[in-house]
Parts: C-alpha cells; sequence; structure tokens
C-alpha cells in the first residue's frame, strides 16, 4: 500500500484527527504518507483512516507507514527485513498508542510473476498468524489486569526487594514490580525504609505504555496529616464563626437595652416637665 497516486489530482485529506508516524513520534499527517520512493504519491491509507476517524468520532487515528512498493510477498517473511522493519515500527508506536489494525494491499508482483493462490495465501497466513502473536491488541496484555489492580490512590502491602541510590525496587505480585523514589522512602519517624522491610505503599503513577508502576509510603502519612491540619483548621473556623456569631448576639442585645433606656429618659422628662 505505497500509494502512486498523483498529488496535484486528488484533494487532500482534511482531518486534523489525522496522525502518521515519523522518526517514532506521532505528526499531522501529510503527504506523501508513505515516502518509499520518489514516486511516492497519494495512498489509500489516507481515506481510509479518514473514514475510521468519522466512524469513530474523538479518536485519534493513526497511520504507520512500512510499505515498500514493488515488493513480492516473499520478501515479508517473518524474519525478513521488512517484516522486522514494519515490527519496530510498530513497537515504537505501541508506546503512546495502540495498534488497532493491519492495512494489507500488496500482490502486484507476485501476480505478474505468475504465483498461485495457494502460494500465495500460505505466505500471507504465516505472516499474519505471526503478526497476531506478537500483537494481539490489548487483550492479552497482562497489564490490562493490572492497570485496574494497582490503579492510582490504591494502597499495597509490599516488600522491598533491592534499594539503590535513587530508590527502591518492591515486589508487588508475581512478574509484578513497583518503583518507590528515595524521597518516598521515609518512615513517619523520619528513618528511611530498608531492603526487606515490609510496608504500605500507594500508587501516585501508573503507566501502561511504559509499563512502569511507581509508589510512595511517605505520602500515606504525608496525607494524613494534610487531613488532620484541614480537620484543625476547620474547627478552628467553626469556632471562631461561633464566637463572632456570639458577639453578634450580644452586641445586638446591648443595643436594644441601650435604646430601650433612652426612650425610658425621655418619657420619664417629659412626665416631669409636664409636672412643674
Amino acid at each position: 500500500m505505497a500509494g502512486r497516486g498523483f498529488m496535484d489530482e486528488v484533494p487532500m485529506v482534511e482531518n486534523d484527527k489525522l496522525f502518521v508516524l515519523r522518526n517514532g513520534r506521532w505528526r499531522p499527517m501529510y503527504r506523501p504518507v508513505n515516502p518509499d520512493r520518489g514516486t511516492a504519491g497519494v495512498c489509500l491509507a489516507e481515506s481510509f483512516a479518514d473514514l475510521y476517524s468519522k466512524d469513530h468520532p474523538g479518536v485519534d487515528v493513526g497511520i504507520i507507514p512500512c510499505a515498500d512498493g514493488g515488493t513480492g510477498i516473499d520478501q515479508w517473511c517473518v524474519g525478513g527485513l521488512l517484516f522486522d522493519h514494519a515490527c519496530y515500527m510498530a513497537e515504537l508506536a505501541s508506546r503512546t498508542s495502540t495498534i488497532a489494525a493491519v492495512l494489507w494491499h500488496q500482490g502486484e508482483n507476485d501476480a505478474n510473476c505468475g504465483m498461485l493462490p495457494t502460494t500465495y495465501y500460505s505466505y500471507v497466513k504465516q505472516m499474519v498468524t505471526a503478526i497476531r502473536n506478537r500483537y494481539d491488541g490489548e487483550k492479552r496484555n497482562p497489564w490490562n489486569e493490572i492497570e485496574s489492580k494497582f490503579a492510582v490512590d490504591t494502597v499495597h502491602n509490599a516488600t522491598i526487594s533491592e534499594v539503590n541510590d535513587k530508590g527502591a525496587v518492591v515486589v508487588l505480585g508475581e512478574n509484578v514490580t513497583g518503583f518507590v523514589p528515595a524521597k518516598q522512602m521515609v518512615k513517619e519517624d523520619g528513618t528511611t525504609l530498608k531492603a526487606g522491610e515490609t510496608a504500605d505503599f500507594k500508587v501516585i503513577e501508573f503507566s501502561k505504555a511504559t509499563k512502569r508502576i511507581t509508589l510512595s509510603h511517605s505520602r500515606l502519612f504525608e496525607e494524613a496529616k494534610r487531613e488532620q491540619i484541614a480537620a484543625e483548621k476547620a474547627e478552628k473556623r467553626a469556632a471562631a464563626d461561633a464566637t463572632k456569631s456570639s458577639i453578634k448576639k450580644v452586641n445586638a442585645s446591648i443595643e436594644k437595652t441601650t435604646l430601650g433606656d433612652i426612650a425610658g429618659l425621655a418619657e420619664l422628662k417629659a412626665a416631669m416637665e409636664k409636672n412643674k
């Protein structure tokens, strides 16, 4: 699916949800998508990506260009350069995205050479089977289950297996480890956790893309202290508000009494002047 369409005859797809992988990073899609030759041009992947994007609103769609125009199916055998290059590109893309499908549009060279359909089929089946075993989506990725179990803010009891100058490695389960930065290893009494110690740790970062779980022991009591301080401040504010309310009521009562006294004196003065 290298693409040899004339770019001046086919309008560019206008869709800001379409991207192409360049040097391991996603870039807004531009032509030629698959620059395998100087004659590279418009390819079917552009319109396919556009239709897929419109059918999946809000989803970014990335194209991983791996095609090499004019090559035969035998050059795409498992372990060959083209196959390994495509897998390498897919691995780069999977660090920041999910591989959803493989677009395969090849065979002209083999048809011209008279290859039998059964022979072609055996090549394709072998290749597709290898790709599925290697990148069978996210379904067989054990980190899907790990992601829900070790979600951010969850707390786990674990043992420190090793310590270095940057932090510690903790064992969270079978074939699952986490990293605790050095500053997050401080205990409530001011000492630092050591290898072999078991303690509670809070997940502060989870990355399925890099298969990394970052935890903290210090965060547990630090947050408890912050919550205690916040509660004490709230209690003091409530007490201050209650005091202000009481003072306001007393002042209102005094003001009312004072006004009453003034009114009484005025009446007494008026009565005395009348009796003169």
